[in-house]
């Protein structure tokens, strides 16, 4: 249900509906978490991912391997804000993680799509080096 309500842009019914879940006892799992990140992402909506983030961290559900990155990667990408993706894929690099063509492909695409080859070219050219 989260997840239509995000797609349909009815942002303050999803984080309303995962609040309501909590209060009932149920906790949402790494999912959960990656569906609000990758829809708070989408929107731009930066304070609400910080928090999710934080409190998959607290939970135990944020990893250095996690698909969270990907999912927030995409988000990202898929909502034009290519500064921040490849924010994150920088800060993936720093923490020392593995990266592979998933975390790129996104923005790729992104920038394939909006026509801004020399920026595809570029990020093209740092995958091949680091994969």
């Amino acid at each position: 249900m989260m997840m239509h309500y995000g797609k349909a842009g009815k942002m303050s019914e999803a984080l309303a509906l995962f609040s309501e879940m909590q209060k009932k006892g149920i906790k949402p799992g790494t999912t959960s978490y990656n569906m609000l990140v990758k829809i708070c992402a989408t929107r731009g909506l930066h304070r609400e991912v910080d928090k999710l983030l934080q409190a998959m961290e607290r939970n135990g559900h944020f990893t250095d391997d996690s698909s969270t990155h990907l999912a927030l990667i995409q988000a990202y990408a898929e909502s034009s804000q290519y500064g921040e993706a490849e924010k994150t894929i920088t800060l993936l690099q720093e923490k020392g993680i593995s990266l592979s063509r998933s975390h790129f492909s996104p923005l790729l695409y992104a920038f394939v799509k909006a026509g801004m080859m020399d920026e595809a070219e570029r990020i093209y050219s740092r995958c091949r080096k680091l994969v």
